[in-house]
């Protein structure tokens, strides 16, 4: 079991009074179940585990009334073995996604306030998964938590390398240099994490076994298993179905991501998959890659400055995939070796790119990037400390001209405010005279979207 993040927010909910049900989303075999059952033996004397997907039985519970004394007792006919034992018991419901009563009956389990309740859903944020679900909605009885695959702060504490955390963190906040042996030793574990990735089951794997092709055999089965929700729902007869036309243009999207983020130009263009596509005929296929977890839309802004939203271009956008390890497992077997090695060129930088958009999304910024056809353009755009701030990549030591152009041009793309941070392999750098720092990749794990460090 590796130390995930999300288990503050666990143990924070709990201490807190009159807490309501809390709900943990994420990709499948991100880790919910592990962690949530985990911490549920370390802080209560009794757990009353559900899982809908695998167990239907269970959704008979809540198909009557939803008085919490005659759901209890259902579920407890269900399964005598388990104990509700008031103010000592957590009820897990695992894939609440798939039994909407269960979702309807948070509101009176908060109202009760006997039992804490704690919800998983892989499929949560997808509209019209549950075409009963959206009537199940309590608004202000639920506390929702993104969960995502390991960051790399996470994957070094599970290869082991705590000191090396605590330093790594002490050099950012400082902004000084760090010492060349722990920035080569960093450098050497981020491109570990590069091919591995964060699911846990995957980490967990490389650990114990350091097998590559072990390594992308296991990435490839996640990916299969992804895809077999694709275009499942469940209808208003609580029956699993498949929409066959939905789940062929999420597969040809899905599978044109790659090939997409390997040009030099990595807008997502429908024109790849089919000459005649148009957006409104794939625009529910995006939307559900994205609304699933699976896959990041970074949509491009026509002005740098705050709020970025208002300036958000709808029809442009790229897709990047949330876990690295698993868009390196889509390509030819044997560039693991090649970016162990140190080669940052494979796919013109897209594993860089990607890696710094799940790390910073991991953190809770809305990513957004910014080009023009004058040809510059800017990987991402985030807000940090209220202030624009853009975002570059660079997997090999290239000058940015992009960067520099806009960075001496300020006023001319959005706002005098703006900052800016470049990725590279390099050590940490302050250019004063450009207000730009410089930053290397591995450090994007530690820059979160409450801090106030940097500027």
């Amino acid at each position: 079991m590796f130390y995930r993040k999300i288990t503050e927010k666990l143990k924070a909910w709990k201490k807190s009074k009159n807490k309501v049900p809390i709900i943990i989303k994420g990709l499948r075999q991100v880790g919910k179940t592990t962690t949530v059952l985990a911490f549920a033996k370390e802080n209560y004397e009794n757990i009353v585990y559900i899982d809908f997907r695998q167990d239907n039985i269970f959704k008979s519970a809540f198909d009557d009334d939803l008085n919490i004394d005659r759901i209890i007792y259902r579920l407890k006919t269900l399964n005598p073995s388990f104990n509700f034992v008031p103010n000592k018991t957590v009820i897990i419901f695992d894939e609440l996604q798939e039994c909407a009563r269960a979702r309807a009956s948070l509101k009176y389990f908060a109202l009760d306030n006997r039992f804490d309740i704690i919800g998983t859903g892989s499929l949560l944020g997808l509209k019209n998964y549950n075409l009963d679900f959206e009537k199940s909605v309590s608004v202000g009885y639920e506390y929702f938590i993104d969960m995502y695959p390991l960051d790399f702060e996470e994957f070094i504490l599970a290869l082991g390398y705590d000191n090396l955390n605590s330093i790594l963190k002490e050099n950012l906040i400082k902004k000084t240099e760090i010492s060349k042996v722990f920035h080569d030793l960093a450098l050497n574990l981020f491109r570990q994490y590069l091919i591995v990735g964060g699911m846990p089951n995957i980490v967990k794997s490389y650990i114990e076994n350091k097998d590559l092709f072990m390594l992308r055999e296991n990435q490839k089965n996640i990916l299969t298993s992804f895809e077999m929700d694709f275009g499942r729902y469940i209808n208003e007869n609580n029956i699993v179905k498949r929409d066959n036309e939905l789940f062929n243009k999420i597969l040809k999207v899905y599978h044109s991501i790659p090939n997409q983020l390997a040009k030099e130009n990595k807008k997502f263009q429908l024109s790849k998959i089919n000459h005649n596509a148009r957006m409104r005929e794939y625009e529910e296929a995006i939307d559900w890659l994205n609304d699933s977890g699976i896959v990041y839309k970074v949509n491009n802004i026509s002005l740098i400055e705050t709020p970025l939203m208002s300036y958000r271009i709808d029809e442009a956008f790229k897709l990047y995939f949330a876990d690295t390890g698993l868009l390196l497992s889509e390509y030819d077997y044997g560039f693991q070796d090649q970016i162990l090695n140190g080669d940052s060129s494979v796919f013109n930088g897209a594993l860089y790119e990607n890696i710094v958009a799940s790390l910073l999304k991991i953190n809770g910024f809305n990513l957004y990037y910014f080009s023009k056809l004058n040809r510059l353009e800017i990987d991402f755009v985030i807000t940090y400390n209220a202030l624009p701030c853009v975002v570059e990549v660079k997997a090999t030591n290239s000058k940015s001209k992009s960067l520099s152009t806009l960075m001496n041009n300020k006023i001319m793309y959005g706002s005098n405010n703006i900052k800016a941070i470049k990725f590279y392999d390099k050590n940490i750098n302050i250019d004063e005279t450009k207000g730009i720092i410089y930053l290397p990749y591995y450090l994007a794990t530690y820059i979160k979207v409450t801090d106030k460090a940097l500027f």
